[in-house]
């Protein structure tokens, strides 16, 4: 097997070490590459591309002064340019006369090596690398690959185990078509997964979306049935705080009553008692005391209204606490029933099955 070249970076052709020892002869030392028309001559014999001069020159020269100096990267020999530059240097139609018979020949190695090991990619019968008129008529067992008959009595392939062509043929096309057959059912059995899977997934999302449809009905319910509790309960309250409100009033009124009268009967007490004219007889004013006397008394005998306090504090009049402790319990622990719970397991386990 043929290496890379290290100073051109290419690899050898298959015509031999003499065209391989041209190429590097033909290779200009700045691209590694065969030269490239034009090909300059320099004042050391040595040879270079135009291009590649060009950029030599351009490095050692960036301000395009009128003539110029730079080294043979062969030789290191210091090159003089006039006011022409790499103009001014000559041709060497030589080598690029060379340089194209080589090229002609690499096309046509080429060529050759695309017809021997392409197996036959432009129609033809393959021939053998080591003897150009044979073709690959013998399969060698021993190297896995198809051969010549002389390989098999002069060459290579002689201590070989070789069998006709046409009988591995058959065999690894049958093995090949068995594998593609194989692999089909491989690809056919991947589909059904993938498709039951799929199914799987509808399923599971179809049973999802019905749950927290069912889930969110049933606590709408249980919030309305809670709203119009509360609504009772405060309408009830409601009612209730009026309606004691409403006796409340009554008996604040009542007693407001009693006090006005009260204070006007006592203002007339203390005017009888206090401005007598100096005129007023005794008999006047035991005539005039009996009936505000009875009064007085009366008065007194009605105040202070009885005021009903055990009946306005404590539980027995404003007891309107709720028990919701066990309401609460209940909506805590809220949870699926067997039913359902077993729906979610049976579809947890069908997962596991189709992991495993």
């Amino acid at each position: 097997m043929l290496g890379v070249d290290h100073q051109t970076g290419r690899t050898p052709t298959a015509a031999g070490p003499r065209l391989e020892s041209l190429e590097r002869q033909l290779s200009c030392p700045i691209c590694l590459e065969l030269f490239s028309k034009p090909v300059l001559i320099l004042p050391c014999q040595h040879n270079l591309c135009r291009g590649c001069a060009s950029r030599l020159y351009e490095t050692h020269n960036p301000y395009h002064y009128t003539g110029g100096v730079f080294r043979c990267p062969t030789c290191r020999y210091e090159v003089y340019l006039d006011r022409h530059g790499v103009g001014g240097l000559r041709r060497n139609l030589l080598v690029e006369n060379i340089v194209d018979i080589c090229r002609e020949q690499q096309a046509r190695d080429s060529s050759k090596c695309a017809s021997t090991s392409g197996g036959g990619g432009g129609g033809g019968e393959p021939l053998c690398a080591e003897h150009e008129e044979e073709t690959l008529n013998v399969y060698c067992r021993t190297c896995q690959v198809p051969t010549c008959s002389l390989c098999k009595v002069f060459g290579a392939h002689k201590n070989c185990e070789v069998c006709l062509l046409s009988d591995v043929y058959l065999s690894r096309r049958g093995e090949l078509a068995r594998a593609v057959d194989a692999l089909g059912a491989r690809r056919d059995g991947a589909r059904a997964v993938v498709e039951e899977l799929e199914g799987l997934a509808k399923r599971v999302a179809e049973s999802g979306r019905r749950q927290r449809d069912t889930l969110a009905g049933r606590f709408e319910t249980l919030c309305g049935v809670l709203h119009e509790k509360r609504a009772a309960l405060l309408l009830e309250v409601a009612q209730k705080e009026e309606a004691q409100l409403e006796t409340v009033r009554g008996l604040i009124e009542r007693h407001q009553g009693a006090q006005r009268d009260i204070a006007a009967l006592l203002q007339t007490a203390l005017l009888a008692v206090e401005e007598q004219p100096p005129d007023a007889t005794a008999a006047l004013f035991l005539l005039t005391s009996g009936e505000l006397l009875a009064r007085i008394r009366t008065a007194a005998q009605r105040v202070p209204l009885p005021v009903p306090k055990s009946d306005w504090e404590g539980k027995k009049h404003w007891h309107c606490a709720v028990g919701t402790e066990q309401a609460e319990a209940a909506l805590r622990s809220l949870d699926f029933d067997g039913e359902g719970a077993e729906r979610f397991e049976d579809a947890a386990q069908e997962l596991r099955d189709m992991e495993g």
